[in-house]
């Protein structure tokens, strides 16, 4: 009886130390949609995997499929690393998607609406020295929607919009750089690159 005890004891140790080599290496993983892709981005941790990464899809929220798989590297590296992935075949509608590694989730459920062609957001001039027009999609009453710029430093404010019925963004305050448009109307959301350049 104390072997058999013993035994148990050890292949219990072995599943743990199984599990601690094949743990999660994803940090953090994030997916936007930039027409015309969905940029796919995620960290992986420090340590060693042999593990494949997969990115999976729903529009249902029920079923999940496979939409694309980075083969694991066997080693091990002493910083985090950076990975990306550029999705170009997304039909129109609200996505949902999750990355998972060696069969285990390891990442919120992340939501996102891509859009068809009418229903498209545009800002010009883009780049813009002062003024850029917002061309909100033709379903969209100008009045329920809601307006944010995340500056490059990660701040987030509510940019100045002048007519609220043929929406235009007012920049000539902000400093030169890199800003993110969001555009937002209920559950859709439309986010954009605007490079402000007023130097």
């Amino acid at each position: 009886m104390i072997k058999s005890l013993g035994f148990t004891l050890l292949v219990c140790c072995l599943q743990f130390q199984a599990k601690i080599h094949a743990q999660a290496t994803v940090i953090r993983y994030e997916a936007s949609y930039n027409q015309p892709v969905i940029l796919h981005s995620w960290v992986t941790a420090k340590g060693s995997t042999c593990s494949d990464l997969t990115i999976q899809a729903s529009n249902d929220l029920i079923q999940f499929y496979e939409i694309f798989r980075y083969a694991g590297i066997c080693g091990s590296t002493d910083e985090e690393l950076s990975y990306s992935w550029s999705q170009t075949n997304a039909d129109p509608g609200q996505w949902y998607f999750r990355i998972v590694e060696n069969g285990t989730i390891y990442s919120d459920t992340l939501a996102v609406t891509v859009f068809n062609q009418t229903q498209q957001l545009q800002v010009f001039p883009n780049p813009t020295q002062r003024l850029s027009k917002i061309l909100l999609p033709n379903n969209w009453n100008p009045k329920e929607v809601l307006y944010y710029l995340y500056a490059p430093d990660g701040r987030r404010f509510s940019p100045k919009i002048d007519n609220q019925s043929e929406p235009v963004l007012d920049v000539s305050s902000l400093t030169d750089g890199i800003y993110l448009l969001c555009v937002q109307r209920g559950e859709d959301t439309f986010n954009t690159r605007l490079l402000v350049q007023n130097q």
